[in-house]
């Protein structure tokens, strides 16, 4: 009569056994949510024309020989505020490095996103995509996300959220050794 309690006993064990390995499988078998691979990559960026908040218009083909960040964001957007210091110190340690940045503005008022980049300072390119065709051809789903593209034009990655600087120089550094 001991072996039923015994039976019951080595059952529940590895029935733990199993739902504690599926656990641990979905854990390591997780992607990264922050960098979702997006069907764009391998493929050259689009040639848009970006009117840039400076006044001036900016061709995304004129950039062709640069490793280019593009960086879709909104002043409204506060995981966007968190990451501007990164954009900002990381664009004055690379912009000598034939390295561009470009910040491009959507779903926003363009008098908010003024005094966004007044407010934050900001010395790099910024652009405003007014009615969001560049977001959407691209696929962008939400502010920020990160496209970054290497000097033939090509997108080598995409990040989704705020960047910090190490996350900046490991994709400029990834993207400049693409084979630009």
């Amino acid at each position: 009569m001991n072996i039923i309690p015994r039976v019951l006993q080595i059952s529940t064990f590895l029935l733990i056994a199993f739902f504690i390995g599926i656990l641990g499988l979905s854990i390591i078998g997780k992607k990264n949510n922050n960098n979702p691979v997006s069907p764009l990559i391998g493929k050259q960026f689009p040639d848009y024309e970006i009117q840039l908040f400076n006044g001036n218009k900016l061709s995304i083909s004129n950039l062709k020989g640069k490793v280019i960040l593009i960086n879709f964001w909104a002043s409204w957007c506060s995981p966007c505020k968190e990451e501007f210091p990164a954009l900002e110190a990381s664009w004055l340690k690379h912009k000598d490095k034939q390295v561009v940045f470009l910040g491009i503005n959507i779903l926003d008022d363009k008098n908010h996103a003024k005094r966004y980049l007044q407010t934050y300072k900001s010395n790099y390119l910024n652009g405003v995509d007014s009615d969001g065709s560049i977001a959407v051809d691209l696929g962008v789903a939400g502010v920020p996300e990160t496209f970054f593209v290497n000097e033939k034009g090509i997108i080598i990655d995409k990040y989704v959220g705020p960047l910090s600087e190490e996350i900046i120089d490991y994709y400029i550094n990834k993207t400049k050794s693409s084979n630009g």
